[in-house]
């Protein structure tokens, strides 16, 4: 799942939805170690009843590009998650050549 910008200018965001299938089910997301500091899950647990969703919100609090596998609990498929730090635009001044 790739992040996007934030629609309010902040860290890049995204989301996904869980739903407990079978019965009621508690469950947890989380992030590699590597990513745990800058990659914010939101809510990160809790229990789920027969049939109730919710959304998870995931946040990258950095600048960096970035590629990590979101482990989901208790037996869920791991979830992908991506940011592609933009390429900086060139620059629009104009340059002059030095004297030979």
């Amino acid at each position: 799942m790739p992040l996007g910008e934030s629609p309010s200018g902040g860290y890049p965001t995204g989301s996904f939805t869980l739903t407990a299938s079978g019965g009621s089910v508690s469950y947890s997301v989380t992030p590699p170690s590597g990513y745990a500091e800058d990659l914010i899950i939101s809510p990160a647990s809790g229990t789920l009843t027969e049939g109730q969703s919710i959304t998870v919100t995931v946040t990258w609090e950095s600048s960096a590009t970035m590629d990590a596998d979101l482990s989901v609990g208790p037996a869920g498929p791991g979830v992908d998650v991506s940011y592609e730090a933009p390429t900086p635009a060139p620059s629009t001044e104009p340059t002059t050549a030095a004297p030979s």
